[in-house]
């Protein structure tokens, strides 16, 4: 198996809650502002921030999930702050995106997760909904 690391370029935040990133591998934080409820119809831009290319950790289980993961927690705007919602990561033996909600790996260790893409991916998007789960857009393959 070849090694094959996928980054995220962009996040964008659909919600009204200011959301809080942190990379667990690294320690690095960025707060992604709310979506900009532009009056009076409320279907403003949502808020984004430039992940700048930052690999997605690598999980082959549970605790790699709850120590590495890029976790997404609302209404927070610094590391460690606010609820934790869900976490993102690369599956070691699939090299593909996926994400579970948190604090989903203390409860199944084996290997929580939804897919994020049905293939590996070079580059992505991630977009908040609503619902505070995420969504993976492909960039590059």
């Amino acid at each position: 198996m070849s090694i094959h690391n996928t980054v995220c370029a962009i996040i964008y935040n659909f919600t009204t809650t200011v959301y809080n990133v942190v990379d667990q591998d690294s320690g690095n934080s960025r707060v992604i502002p709310a979506k900009n409820p532009d009056p009076p119809t409320g279907d403003g831009q949502p808020g984004s921030v430039n992940f700048a290319g930052v690999i997605f950790p690598w999980c082959s289980n549970g605790e790699e999930i709850r120590d590495f993961a890029f976790i997404f927690r609302s209404g927070g705007t610094q590391a460690g702050q606010g609820s934790p919602r869900f976490y993102m990561f690369q599956r070691f033996d699939e090299r593909i995106i996926y994400w579970t909600p948190a604090p989903g790996p203390l409860a199944n260790p084996s290997y929580p997760g939804r897919r994020g893409l049905p293939q590996p991916a070079s580059e992505v998007n991630v977009r908040i909904l609503l619902n505070n789960t995420p969504a993976v857009d492909l960039i590059s393959g």
